[in-house]
């Protein structure tokens, strides 16, 4: 297909209108563009995809056009393409020309959903137009189309859940207790996530496993060959250490019964684990984000176990949108010390990583080498969590970022002539345990000192008589936190890990800046921090968080040279963004519009604090 009948369907359509949001040549991509690599994977010639052009609205890809340079794609073909696509977690469609015909398709499988459309019928605000996509009126069209229970994330979270619940249960018989079971069925997982990436990535292909003699992994599964793969695990453990196949790695297998050999059979097999229908694709995990994969850890904890640990998953796009905030007023992100002291599964750190190694890329003008990813990683990015398998989850997160984008041959290079494996996280940048606990006087990181915090803490509220590492470190502060909320004594607690001129930016509950009885806290916050942005996400009230009571806000803000006794000047003023819920959720991003932003006095909201709270309702009130 001629590249002159493609441009006359974006010119038609109203996409040629918008040149900063097509992509046509993966050589075009800003440096800087958050999705760089997955446009990049889209748009490669010889890729998976080989897409001639990738719409984005507000940077998130969103439309994908197929159109095969020499022959029409096969149903079989545009099957897999959308799989990939699906895996991929981001566009939502997917048009497929051929001359002057058009197909469009859920990029998600849905039977009997595809339309056709006609050249000469096409207009720049007509159907699957670029304004139709940008304005989220196809998918209010078209709802069906961007259903998130049927995206990757919700499928793939949902089946990852059930295995181990399922496992935990039934797979191991012979050990009578509860947490040891659920224990190793999270270790079970993780460990199929882990090498399920470097299978599909080749990292792992035919050539490494004819050199070692080993089986394919979900072969080894089927056959419940537990010889095969304890030396399928010592070979990566080998080859590649870090921190998830570490010495208790063979745990999880030695003592696996038939019936949860059977559970991991079907879930490779691509079964659903709670309908037991077998009809949904493939993963892909060549194509899944990382970042997705991150919230393995979270996908364990039931609403009940999120509700009392004040543990919530951060989504993917708000990860995105923290990271983008915390480096927005940095002068030289490659310069950061990044810490998260409540790091979960570490998607903001894993978030952050991705877009240094993006960066890094960029200056230098070529591709980061294994070694160069692995001192990046080493040097700048940090975490802590008191739950040691939240950490070994982050960890995985980290090295699956490494990995991610690298030539398999280029790995197997560094290993075998530079000896370069993947790093040891656990002890050195991440800490778990009582060295973890972010409120004790001996963390591990106790003494160091970062240029910028990135977190989204613990949202609970100690009950009863139960005293909390939380509550002890702030009975020796002169620090006015209301209802023992562990998001606000962590607020400031979290100076303590800073440089001088070391920048925050925290994920924290909404109540936490409009509530009654914080009025005190936001203006002793923010003596101690200079706030740069705040953003309220209360009209996106069980959208980003359908499981906690409340929704967020993102502060960012640095720190003041003389604490609390610093002078605010009278003109110093911070951004107060309240953005309204609109459908860009469909489209798996949070959008900051310019009315959604106001500057407020910092003095004045230190004598106030309502003032917050009667700008967010007049807002509201104003946009409905």
């Amino acid at each position: 297909m001629s590249a002159t009948r493609i441009s006359d369907w974006l010119e038609g359509l109203g996409y040629a209108d918008d040149p900063t949001s097509l992509h046509r040549a993966a050589s075009e991509i800003p440096n800087a563009h958050p999705y760089g690599p997955e446009i990049s994977a889209l748009l490669h010639p010889d890729g998976a995809i080989r897409a001639r052009a990738v719409y984005d609205v507000e940077g998130v890809p969103s439309v994908v056009f197929l159109g095969d340079r020499d022959a029409p794609i096969s149903e079989q073909e545009l099957d897999l393409v959308r799989q990939k696509i699906w895996n991929q977690n981001l566009a939502n469609v997917v048009l497929e020309i051929s001359g002057d015909t058009a197909r469009a398709h859920p990029a998600r499988k849905l039977n009997n959903s595809s339309q056709t459309l006609h050249l000469a019928e096409a207009r720049s605000d007509g159907p699957f137009s670029a304004r139709e996509v940008s304005s989220a009126n196809l998918a209010r069209r078209l709802p069906e189309w961007f259903d998130v229970k049927a995206r990757v994330d919700s499928k793939l979270l949902e089946n990852l859940s059930a295995a181990v619940r399922e496992i935990g249960q039934n797979g191991y018989a012979t050990i009578a207790a509860a947490d040891s079971t659920r224990r190793l069925a999270e270790l079970l997982m993780g460990q199929v996530l882990f090498i399920s990436y470097l299978e599909h990535r080749q990292i792992v292909g035919a050539t490494y496993r004819d050199h070692h003699s080993l089986k394919q992994f979900h072969s080894l599964v089927a056959t419940q060959d537990t010889d095969g793969l304890r030396r399928l695990i010592d070979c990566l453990r080998q080859d590649f250490n870090g921190d998830f196949l570490s010495d208790d790695r063979h745990d999880p297998w030695s003592s696996l019964e038939p019936a949860g050999f059977d559970t991991l059979d079907r879930f490779l097999s691509r079964t659903d684990l709670q309908t037991g229908q077998g009809d949904f694709w493939n993963y892909d995990f060549s194509f899944i984000p990382v970042e997705l994969l991150s919230g393995l850890y979270e996908s364990f904890l039931s609403p009940e176990e999120q509700a009392s640990s004040g543990a919530y998953y951060t989504p993917r796009h708000l990860a995105m949108l923290a990271i983008d905030q915390a480096f927005a007023t940095s002068p030289n992100p490659l310069s950061e010390t990044i810490f998260d002291g409540a790091c979960g599964s570490g998607i903001l750190l894993t978030t952050a990583y991705r877009r240094l190694i993006a960066l890094q890329e960029a200056r230098d003008k070529k591709r980061l080498s294994f070694k160069a990813r692995r001192d990046l990683l080493v040097s700048r990015i940090f975490g802590a969590d008191i739950n040691p398998m939240a950490c070994r989850v982050s960890a995985f997160s980290l090295y699956l970022s490494l990995l991610d984008g690298l030539d398999p041959s280029d790995i197997l290079e560094a290993q075998a002539q530079e000896n370069v494996k993947l790093p040891t996280l656990a002890g050195t940048n991440l800490l778990s345990g009582e060295q973890g606990d972010f409120f004790a006087p001996d963390h591990g990181f106790a003494g160091k000192r970062f240029s910028l915090l990135v977190s989204n803490p613990p949202w609970g509220e100690a009950d009863g008589q139960s005293v909390t590492s939380a509550d002890r470190w702030a009975s020796t502060v002169d620090a006015p936190i209301a209802r023992r909320q562990i998001a606000g004594a962590f607020s400031i607690r979290a100076l303590d890990f800073l440089d001088d001129t070391g920048r925050i930016c925290l994920i924290l509950p909404i109540i936490l800046f409009v509530g009654p009885s914080n009025a005190q806290f936001v203006s002793h916050l923010f003596r101690l921090l200079k706030p740069n942005r705040l953003i309220n996400f209360g009209d996106l009230q069980n959208l980003l968080f359908p499981s906690a009571e409340h929704t967020c806000h993102v502060f960012t803000g640095q720190k003041r040279s003389n604490g609390i006794n610093s002078r605010i000047p009278l003109e110093e003023t911070f951004d107060y963004c309240v953005p309204k819920a609109d459908m860009s959720l469909a489209y798996g991003r949070l959008a900051l519009q310019s009315a959604d932003r106001h500057q407020l006095q910092t003095i004045s909201v230190v004598q106030n604090p309502q003032l917050l709270v009667t700008l967010m309702w007049v807002i509201t009130q104003t946009c409905r």
